[in-house]
Parts: structure tokens; sequence; C-alpha cells
């Protein structure tokens, strides 16, 4: 858990790890002390997060846990898998991806559409989440009402989150992802009938309570990292094979055989956006691609008058990536001064 934590401490504190190892990262705290510590290096943050990950592979290989609430060691390696990726050590990458998807079945294009794909634990992919029942359920301030428009929730109140019209159109008519989203031209202005390219990929399992679990990790995403760090290890056949074994479960028609091995990586990159869109991976793979933020506009995606996202195009490694350093940090730790900052 604290490596999971300083991984997305340090995703948000500073660019990614490839050519920032020595910038100023967050402080590192591995026991109960009065004694402070300052920004650690980003190389210092991942050392710790590579010590505990591979302190938890060996304390729970081989040990059950009781539900997937539980991190048990596969998703210890999908963690390990995340930050090879981040790190760009492709040969670890591959090897923990692999490793940590065995054993998980991926959903059929049936579960994939239903209510419940997203929003429930007992979904045969899911390799972690939390399970919230109705009595836990935040309601109005959960993720659910940000993301499900069909119910009376933020997003079905006007605030919809939507796919654009750019993603949309490279998703092909025989591929199931394209089905949770709403069509262009079929979409309408209430919750039973929500505006053209509306996601309709996390929904509430039931409209009528607000009982829904929230997903941390899931094996398709396993496979993606494989795939990926195999293409860029110029190991193409093996990349094509891992990613045709995910990708034709969505859509029966794909194939690879048409992509050369220049293009391949790029190819795995798009599967990846359009699999794992809306689940919380775009910001870091913005910042670890290093291709900054490029935002299409126009008709369909949601610009002006309307869901205007104001800022559509950023250069790589704009300050605007970081999250600031809290006051009340720089106030009480006196490791620290107004230098420290993030920009």
């Amino acid at each position: 858990l604290r490596a999971w934590c300083y991984f997305n401490l340090i995703n948000n504190f500073q660019q990614t790890y490839k050519g920032n190892e020595s910038k100023p990262g967050v402080p590192i705290y591995t026991t109960i002390t009065t004694e402070l510590s300052g920004r650690n290096t980003v190389d210092a943050v991942y050392k710790q997060i590579i010590s505990d990950l591979t302190t938890a592979e060996t304390l729970l290989n081989g040990k059950a846990r009781p539900a997937k609430i539980n991190i048990d060691v596969s998703v210890v390696r999908g963690i390990r898998a995340r930050v090879a990726l981040a790190m760009e050590d492709w040969a670890t990458a591959s090897a923990y991806a692999n490793k940590a998807r065995q054993g998980y079945t991926l959903m059929s294009s049936a579960t994939y559409t239903s209510r419940s794909a997203f929003s429930s634990i007992s979904n045969s992919e899911w390799m972690w989440g939390s399970q919230i029942s109705a009595s836990q359920a935040t309601i109005y301030a959960s993720f659910f009402s940000h993301m499900d428009a069909t119910v009376a929730g933020y997003a079905g109140l006007g605030g919809q989150k939507k796919i654009t019209k750019a993603l949309y159109d490279l998703i092909p008519a025989t591929d199931v992802r394209k089905k949770v989203f709403v069509a262009p031209g079929t979409g309408g202005t209430s919750t039973s009938n929500p505006p053209d390219y509306t996601q309709l990929k996390h929904e509430l399992p039931v409209a009528s309570s607000w009982a829904a679990d929230y997903l941390y990790m899931r094996v398709a995403e396993m496979y993606l990292i494989e795939a990926e760090a195999l293409a860029r290890q110029s190991q193409y056949s093996s990349a094509r094979t891992v990613l045709e074994s995910l990708i034709t479960t969505r859509n029966p028609a794909y194939s690879t055989a048409a992509i050369p091995d220049g293009a391949l990586l790029n190819e795995i990159l798009l599967q990846r956006r359009i699999e794992l869109w809306g689940e919380g991976f775009s910001m870091f793979d913005i910042k670890r691609l290093k291709i900054g933020l490029n935002r299409p506009t126009g008709t369909g995606n949601h610009g002006a008058p309307f869901l205007n996202p104001v800022v559509t195009t950023l250069p790589d490694a704009s300050p605007l990536f970081l999250m600031r350093i809290p006051q009340r940090e720089l106030d009480n730790n006196t490791k620290m001064t107004a230098a420290d900052q993030n920009p």
C-alpha cells in the first residue's frame, strides 16, 4: 500500500521518472517518527517504491486473500509492472505484467456493455478494488455521481463525461467498446437518453441504488503494459500476440497483420487509450510519454459554449501537470521552504 501511495504521490507532484531522476520528489517516511524529511529526489522515491514491492511480493507469494478488496501477489506484481513502465524498464514491465495477469479471465463482450462491468468487484477481470455498499456510498460526492449521466448525480444534471469525437471515430463499428458511448445523432437531453458522446461505461449497477464498487486494477491493463513493453524491446511478434489476445475479445475482427512493426507501438498506445478510458491513466501517460496535452476541439469535442475545457493544449512537462505542495506542509515542515514549492 505504501508503494502504491508513493507511486501516485510522485506522479502527481513531479514530472515523469525518466529525465527527472534528480529533481525534487516527495518526503519519504518508512517509520513513525518526529524526524521531518524534505523533498527526496524522484530516484530515491522510486527506489523506496521498488523496495516495498519487492518485500511485499516475497511476503505475499503463495498466500490467498479473503477477497479482491485485499492486495495479493498478483496486485503487487501489477503495481510493479506500472512502476517499471513509468521507469522505462521494459524488460521488468513485460515480465511483471505477464506474471500479474495469470489466473484472470477477460470479460465477455456482453459483460463489457453491462451496467455492472466497471462498477462491480465480482467482474472476473477485476484484480483489485473497493466494495462499496449503499450505506457506505458517498452519493453525490461519489465517483459515479460525476460519471453516470443516467442517474440524477452531477453528470445527470449536466456535467456529462464524454469521449472526444476524434477518439470515438477511431473505434471500429465492430468493437464492443464503441457501445459504451452515446452514438452521435442518437443522444437527447435527459438521464434516460444522455447527449451524444456521453460515456455509458462507468454506471451504477442498479440505477436506483448508489452501491457501486471502485476499480483500482484490472487485467486488461496488464495485457497492454506487456504488449507495449515487448514492442519497445522490438519483440514485435510477441507484442502482437499479447495485444490481439486482448483486443479480439472486444472486436473479433481485430488483427495487427496489416500494421507494420514501426507503427505497432502507436497502435498499442491507441488501444490503451480506448480500453482504459475513464480509469485514471491519461494524465500519467501524457507525462511519461512526453507528448503534452493536445485536446481536440470543434463539433463533438465538448468545446464552447457548453462543457468548454478552456485549456486544450499544454507543452510537455508543463508545470500545470504538477500538484502544488499543500501550504500546511510548507508551514509545518522545517525541512522545507517556500523555494520547495512546485512552479
